[in-house]
């Protein structure tokens, strides 16, 4: 869906925000399956070397206690099961902690807002595939000028560019690896 994407563009959007004073990072999450993993790698990210004297989690709550920060995690979703009860206890022991999470599954916990991702518009069979009226080919088309300059969607590619943009039903990552 492009996921990691849409997270760090809007990570550098907000990162110029006076309100996290004290810094945006990015964690990713990939290969993370525990909830103690997931306090190491936060841990990690911020720079933190962990001490055995208290709880790994009772450290990275210290730290982050007082600090205006963005924590971006990406790839949450292997640890909805067990990982969300880490995020609850920082954000309860915080005051100024914000978290952007990308995930397949919800977390539901508060004070969640949701974010649903879906594709973009793409042609309908038979409808012709225009770039000012469709999102994918749209795209599509943009990414294909990257490759190629002089690359436009016109009557000898359209069928076949509306045809992918069904395919991928308008998933924009799945059409930028198509365009190129």
């Amino acid at each position: 869906m492009g996921k990691t994407s849409l997270a760090t563009a809007v990570g550098q959007t907000l990162a110029a925000q006076p309100v996290f004073a004290d810094g945006l990072y990015f964690i990713p999450l990939e290969g993370v399956e525990t909830a103690e993993r997931l306090v190491l790698a936060i841990g990690q990210g911020l720079g933190l070397v962990l001490q055995s004297q208290q709880t790994s989690q009772q450290q990275l709550a210290a730290h982050l206690r007082h600090k205006q920060v963005l924590l971006v995690l990406d790839n949450f979703e292997q640890l909805v099961a067990e990982g969300t009860a880490v995020l609850s206890d920082l954000l309860a022991a915080t005051d100024s902690l914000t978290l952007l999470v990308t995930s397949r599954e919800p977390l539901n916990i508060r004070p969640e807002r949701r974010f649903v991702l879906a594709g973009l518009s793409f042609p309908a069979e038979g409808e012709a595939a225009q770039p000012e009226v469709h999102g994918a080919v749209r795209l599509f088309e943009q990414v294909g000028q990257r490759v190629q300059p002089r690359f436009a969607v016109g009557v000898e590619n359209e069928a076949a560019v509306g045809r992918i943009g069904r395919l991928v039903q308008g998933i924009p990552l799945a059409i930028e690896l198509a365009a190129h």
